[in-house]
C-alpha cells in the first residue's frame, strides 16, 4: 500500500480524548481498515441480524465502545509505549479477539491486530499473512530460529515474540533500533519481493 495512503489511515485513527473516539468508531474507521487491508468483520459467520452499514453503525460501535471503556483495557492502553511488554499487547489483542466473537463466530486475529495498530501504532504489531511465511527466513538470517521459546500459545503471542526477537537482533547487529511500523514495512517489502 502506497505509504501516503498509510499516513491517511494513520491520521484518521489518531484521537485525543475519549469523544473523539467514539467519532472514530461511528465513523466506520474498522470499516476503512475491512476494505483497505482485507480484514473485513464482515467475512464469517455472523450472530447479528444487521448487514452492511447497520452492521457498523449499531452493532460493531456497541462492541467496540463496551471494549474501549472496560478499566482493565483502559488501564492498560494509558501505559502502552514502544516497549511495553508483550503480556500487555497480548491481553489487550486477545480480549478484542473475544469482544469481536461477539458478533463473528470467528476469532478475528489479523483483524483485532490492525485495528489496535492503527489506534497504538507504537505497541501493536499487524499480523500479516504474509510476514508470516518470510519469517523463519529471516529468523534462520539472523540466526534466531534456535533461541526462541514460548509460553503463550496465541497465534498473536508467537508472532509479537518472534517479531519482538528480530526487532532486537537488528538493534543488536546493525545498532538501528526500529520502530513497530518501520519493522512493518520492512517485511512487507522482504514479503513482496520474495513473492516474486
Amino acid at each position: 500500500m502506497p505509504l501516503l495512503l498509510n499516513d491517511k489511515v494513520y491520521n484518521l485513527f489518531h484521537f485525543s480524548n475519549e469523544g473523539d473516539f467514539e467519532k472514530l468508531i461511528e465513523q466506520k474507521a474498522d470499516f476503512i481498515i475491512g476494505r483497505v487491508y482485507a480484514a473485513s468483520l464482515e467475512r464469517g459467520e455472523s450472530t447479528n441480524k444487521n448487514k452492511g452499514d447497520l452492521f457498523y453503525q449499531e452493532d460493531v460501535f456497541i462492541v467496540f465502545k463496551d471494549f474501549f471503556k472496560r478499566r482493565d483495557i483502559q488501564r492498560r492502553l494509558k501505559r502502552l509505549t514502544n516497549k511495553s511488554k508483550i503480556d500487555t499487547i497480548c491481553y489487550v489483542h486477545s480480549n478484542l479477539v473475544k469482544s469481536i466473537k461477539e458478533l463473528r463466530n470467528l476469532e478475528k486475529v489479523s483483524f483485532a491486530s490492525k485495528y489496535l495498530h492503527f489506534h497504538f501504532p507504537k505497541a501493536f504489531y499487524i499480523l500479516d499473512s504474509r510476514v508470516k511465511k518470510v519469517l523463519p527466513e529471516l529468523e534462520r538470517y539472523l540466526n534466531l530460529k534456535s533461541r526462541l521459546r514460548y509460553n503463550d500459545k496465541s497465534v498473536y503471542s508467537k508472532y509479537v515474540h518472534r517479531l519482538q526477537a528480530v526487532r532486537d537482533e537488528i538493534k543488536t547487529q546493525t545498532r538501528i533500533n526500529l520502530s513497530i511500523r518501520e519493522l512493518d514495512s520492512l517485511l512487507i517489502r522482504l514479503a513482496n519481493s520474495m513473492a516474486k
